[in-house]
């Protein structure tokens, strides 16, 4: 008997190892017959990619009859994927959203596996547009889209190349689509230092037919941002070897949106870090970065939408999801773990806040009265920039009332925050002129 369980037991475990990975067969197939190198990327394999067979070889059925074909592994779970044209700088060629496949418990592969690249028709030229009228505040704008392998190209508010009328705050481009198919695209406020995407929502869309009409969506208006509130954004790092260049916060939030350099968080306290920085009403995409290197290495890798406060970037990742749509003033988020949605219960007591203190006059080019509910603690004033860099500090207020100087400080928008020996804190928006 001992021995049948054991046998059991072994074939069990054999049979869970067995399916621990699966192998996946995928294939695009070039109607057109032309593409002669195609690499294949998805998230089954970190979106590295990896080249794919048209010789007979490596699972390719028939060598030489545009089906290009790849084996990859994959545990169980959902995976999106895709090709691109390794002869042309790897322009990706897909239309649409990326494919999905599903590997089960079992091993059983469902979902996309296969692509047709459809048969080409006759190209067609149109004109795509970003409306900034009604911010005004773009000063460089580039186009990007499967009709072109997501190349980046940049647009023209000149009166040339599409454009009808210089100076009117809408950006154009004449680009060239075949028949027959359908398109993404999008475009960069390439303004930025880090080119920020200007599409809020999915990708824009449209359909060129086989007699080359043009329909769906050639022309995307930036939403009017309105006012701007300051918002403190707080991440517990009490569980990571944080990085030498600083923990950041970054996402489309920013006037540069994800530009991931900008806001490097301070810490108040052990393994606390914080920044407050300026936001509009709006749903967002965000994440906390253990560095200042960028996508690789150093961002946040928890699936979001798993646990429970996330989206789907659209990028075969998770990223944590904002909502600010009923901002009207200064908002506080609360002390996320790094990596988690959970909020920290570690070493927070003291992330209390005061109530809130006035700055007369505020906008101001001189000197500003700080009024304020004095409790009986020595107080002190940190004036910070839209970076979260300190730029005046005031210590030892003994008094509900403190005289803020910023005539050596340039014009703009800063953050005048109020502490006490209790660990207490209230923030305020200030304007220098």
């Amino acid at each position: 008997m001992r021995n049948v369980i054991l046998l059991l037991t072994f074939l069990l475990t054999a049979t869970t190892m067995a399916y621990s990975q699966t192998a996946v067969t995928l294939t695009l197939t070039d109607e057109n017959m032309e593409l002669t190198n195609v690499g294949f990327k998805g998230a089954y394999g970190g979106w590295v990619t990896e080249q794919g067979y048209d010789d007979g070889t490596n699972g390719d059925a028939t060598a030489g009859d545009f089906t290009h074909t790849i084996i990859v592994m994959a545990t169980e779970g959902t995976y999106e994927w895709g090709a691109v044209d390794l002869n042309d700088n790897e322009a990706w060629l897909i239309n649409g959203p990326n494919l999905m496949f599903t590997v089960d418990a079992m091993g059983n592969v469902t979902g996309e596996t296969s692509y047709t690249v459809p048969l080409e028709g006759a190209p067609t030229q149109l004109v795509l547009t970003i409306d900034d009228s009604a911010n005004q505040t773009l000063t460089a704008v580039s186009f990007k889209g499967s009709y072109g392998g997501w190349a980046s190209e940049p647009g023209n508010d000149d009166g040339i190349d599409g454009d009808a009328t210089a100076g009117d705050n809408i950006w154009s481009i004449t680009v060239t689509a075949n028949s027959g198919a359908s398109y993404e695209w999008g475009a960069e406020n390439t303004g930025c230092t880090d080119a920020a995407w200007l599409i809020q929502g999915p990708n824009r869309m449209f359909t060129v037919d086989g007699a080359g009409s043009v329909t769906g969506e050639t022309n995307y208006t930036v939403p009017a941002a309105g006012a701007a509130y300051p918002i403190t954004f707080r991440v517990d790092m009490s569980n990571e070897i944080v990085s030498s260049s600083g923990v950041y916060v970054s996402g489309d939030f920013q006037e540069c949106a994800w530009n991931k350099a900008e806001l490097e968080m301070t810490e108040i306290q052990p393994g606390i870090y914080e920044i407050t920085t300026m936001a509009r009403p709006g749903m967002y995409e965000y994440k906390f970065f253990n560095g200042d290197c960028g996508d690789t290495g150093c961002q946040e890798t928890a699936d979001f939408v798993v646990l429970g406060c996330g989206i789907d970037n659209g990028l075969g990742g998770t990223n944590r999801l904002l909502d600010l749509s009923m901002l009207s003033g200064a908002m506080t988020q609360p002390v996320y773990v790094f990596n988690e949605c959970n909020t920290t219960t570690v070493g927070t007591n003291n992330l209390n806040t005061l109530e809130d203190f006035s700055v007369t006059p505020n906008p101001f080019s001189d000197i500003a009265t700080i009024d304020f509910n004095y409790e009986g603690n020595l107080y002190s004033l940190s004036v910070t920039n839209t970076m979260g860099q300190i730029v005046k500090e005031i210590y030892n207020i003994d008094n509900g009332q403190v005289l803020l100087n910023a005539s050596d400080l340039t014009p703009g928008v800063y953050f005048a925050r109020l502490n006490n020996d209790a660990g207490e804190f209230a923030i305020q928006k200030i304007v220098i002129r």
